[in-house]
């Protein structure tokens, strides 16, 4: 997949399903191709995302002390980031969107997450007309948006359950006006399974299966 000037792609999956690492190793790799990238996590505070890229970075949860000053360095020169917490007006975060593309030349801009831009809960009008805005903030800056969106929880198989594009929560315009739309799911069945047998404990022909 290649992530193209004037377009928005939309990151969706559950909860703990890792979007944001993902999208903030997708935000490094940018940077070290030369193209800055702008990030608003309004979902954790400013110190813990660059701190958990700097790990990722590392390959390690205690990266070396000089490389944490090697990557700090790296950081302030290729990444930008929006302190802001908690839920941010839409027309707040579209300014800031236009600072970081206008101002600092980023050329991909992530956004974590729609939940928290500040439009009114199940109303379709105020999604549809911000999806719009940040596909015709891309265009006229020539830059890549990325916005990370949650899915609607199945009542059924929680987890294990993979979703499509028409579990994104909100409008159905959502999905529709954006150029690609990335599901994220982590198997976490497999995932408890394999650290099961990797401790000894004998699997069943069905969960080996």
């Amino acid at each position: 997949i290649r992530f193209r000037e004037c377009e928005v792609s939309i990151h969706a999956g559950m909860n703990g399903h890792h979007k944001s690492v993902v999208t903030g190793q997708l935000a490094m790799w940018f940077a070290l191709q030369g193209e800055p990238t702008g990030i608003m996590s309004f979902e954790m505070p400013i110190g813990v995302t660059p701190r958990r890229m700097c790990q990722q970075a590392a390959g390690s949860k205690h990266p070396p002390h000089n490389f944490i000053r090697q990557w700090s360095a790296w950081n302030h020169r290729h990444l930008a980031y929006y302190n802001k917490l908690d839920t941010t007006p839409s027309s707040r975060v579209l300014g800031a969107v236009f600072y970081m593309a206008k101002d600092l030349g980023c050329k991909h801009i992530m956004i974590d997450s729609l939940t928290k831009c500040g439009l009114p809960y199940g109303e379709r009008g105020p999604e549809k007309y911000f999806i719009d805005a940040l596909c015709a903030t891309a265009k006229t800056f020539k830059i890549h948006i990325h916005l990370i969106c949650h899915v609607r929880k199945p009542s059924n198989v929680g987890h294990e359950a993979i979703p499509t594009k028409f579990d994104v929560r909100g409008a159905g315009e959502i999905t529709d006006l954006v150029d690609n739309v990335i599901i994220h799911w982590h198997d976490k069945k497999k995932h408890q399974l394999r650290h099961r047998q990797a401790a000894g404990i004998q699997l069943s022909e069905k969960e080996q299966e």
